[in-house]
């Protein structure tokens, strides 16, 4: 019975082993298998993402197949690559007399969202942008045309967000665009609200006692006070647990923070004063 359970471990052990493998090479060849391919190839990735300024930060790669390169290692024609909505450097010119090297062919690149003030929205805040690319080719005759190219998009992501990219080109045109959607992930959203649920528990909490405080007209203890006073300085910590949360003044802050701040350090002000005026009430 043993030795049957062990051949069954080592037989999903190799299975799982397989399994990883042949995934780790079938990504591999979609991704760098340029060798049947006749059209360039713009890579993608996205590097980071400012919410509060509403910029991507990206880096755009071409990579070249072999049959477009020549023997001693240079591209047969000379290429410009255009990054229309970069604000930054949008042209990037491939020489055809030097060495081609393809992560050196590359531009970094930061693009402008459509709402600066949409984190305000936070964690409901969702961004779009359009992106627009061109690969014009230089000839040996001095002509410029406008060449058709793939893309590919597997590093178009994030971290604490989802990206979602869309092409809106045609099958007849020879640039690409790409509608780029970026919002927040499910998971963020639910911490979010558990933060804000969780100070509006703790905020009634503290009303409850203030409210059995004046109503028992019992003198407060002293450790009522350090149980209050604390509260006002853990609200900002489980405020500040939500994920990737931007500054403080933000939507949720509106509707959890603050306004339990509030309440938290007027009920310390109410008890406060039942203690101040706790020898009238030991004498009734």
């Amino acid at each position: 019975m043993f030795y049957s359970y062990k051949n069954l471990y080592m037989k999903l052990c190799l299975l799982l082993f397989l399994t990883v493998t042949l995934l780790g090479q079938s990504r591999a060849v979609k991704s760098l298998n340029l060798d049947n391919d006749t059209l360039p190839i713009l890579q993608i990735n996205m590097l980071s993402f400012d919410d509060v300024n509403a910029v991507l930060t990206a880096k755009s790669q071409i990579f070249f197949p072999p049959k477009l390169i020549s023997t001693n290692g240079t591209l047969q024609n000379e290429y410009n690559f255009v990054d229309v909505l970069n604000f930054g450097e949008s042209i990037l010119n491939i020489k055809a007399n030097k060495r081609y090297a393809a992560f050196n062919n590359g531009l970094n690149a930061n693009y402008q969202l459509d709402n600066i003030v949409e984190h305000f929205y936070y964690p409901f805040d969702k961004y779009k942008i359009k992106l627009l690319f061109f690969l014009d080719r230089v000839n040996a005759n001095g002509t410029i045309e406008n060449i058709p190219f793939k893309y590919n998009c597997d590093f178009c992501s994030v971290r604490g967000y989802n990206i979602i990219t869309r092409d809106l080109s045609k099958p007849n045109q020879n640039f690409l665009t790409l509608e780029t959607y970026i919002e927040r992930p499910l998971s963020t959203r639910i911490i979010s609200m558990i933060n804000i649920i969780s100070m509006w528990v703790l905020a009634l909490v503290v009303v409850f006692m203030t409210y059995s405080i004046a109503k028992s007209q019992m003198k407060p203890e002293i450790g009522t006070f350090g149980f209050i006073a604390g509260l006002l300085f853990t609200l900002p910590l489980i405020r500040n647990i939500s994920p990737m949360i931007p500054y403080m003044g933000v939507f949720i802050d509106f509707i959890g923070f603050f306004i339990n701040e509030f309440i938290i350090a007027l009920c310390m002000v109410f008890t406060a004063y039942y203690w101040m005026i706790r020898n009238k009430l030991e004498a009734t």
